[in-house]
Parts: C-alpha cells; sequence; structure tokens
C-alpha cells in the first residue's frame, strides 16, 4: 500500500520526530561524511542529499547501513523515501533516514 507523501511546504508545519514519506528531485549531494563518538568510540556514516519539489527544499541525512543504497551518481533523479523521521532545527527541514526507511527511485 502506497502513502501519501507530504509536501516539502507542509513538513513545516509537523510535529519534530514525526515519521514521514517525502518525495523529490536530488539538487545536491554533499558525499559521505564519518564521525566517532568522543564518549563511546562508535563510528556514524552519513550521506547529505538535498531534495526539492514544487513547494519548497528539504535536507535529507542517510545514516550507516542505509548509504549503501543509495548509487554513487544520483544528482537530478527523483527519490521516494518513506518512514523516515523528521527534524526542525533552526527553521530547516532535516529529514533523518535510518535502517527502517524504505528508499525507492524513479
Amino acid at each position: 500500500m502506497l502513502t501519501k507523501t507530504q509536501s516539502i511546504e507542509n513538513l513545516l508545519y509537523l510535529v519534530h520526530g514525526s515519521s514521514i514519506d517525502i518525495e523529490g528531485a536530488i539538487i545536491i549531494d554533499s558525499g559521505l561524511s564519518t564521525r566517532v563518538c568522543e564518549f563511546t568510540g562508535t563510528i556514524f556514516r552519513t550521506r547529505r542529499l538535498q531534495i526539492k519539489d514544487e513547494t519548497g527544499i528539504a535536507n535529507i541525512i542517510i545514516w550507516n547501513d542505509k548509504i549503501e543504497e543509495i548509487p554513487d551518481s544520483i544528482v537530478n533523479k527523483n527519490i521516494r523515501i518513506r518512514n523516515a523521521k523528521l527534524n526542525h532545527l533552526k527553521n530547516n527541514i532535516i529529514v533523518n533516514v535510518y535502517r527502517q526507511s524504505i528508499i525507492d527511485y524513479s
């Protein structure tokens, strides 16, 4: 069953931490980043993207093993992400993609 994706503009009105579905064209791929937690030594990998739809732009952060599902060359492709987590940070929309998220391309 397909769920309705949210427009980027409407994400501003949803509660921080909401589970969302989002779709848009990838306009920026900032590449892979790796950090080590100074307290636990845990390694975190992220890949940052920006997507747009007709209503705005959203920042996407893909975490750890989910990065393996993203092709190297992805800019200008459409992406649909289901079951991502929404964060608001200083009037920026950040969509976090974790293990339970589902990624599709068109």
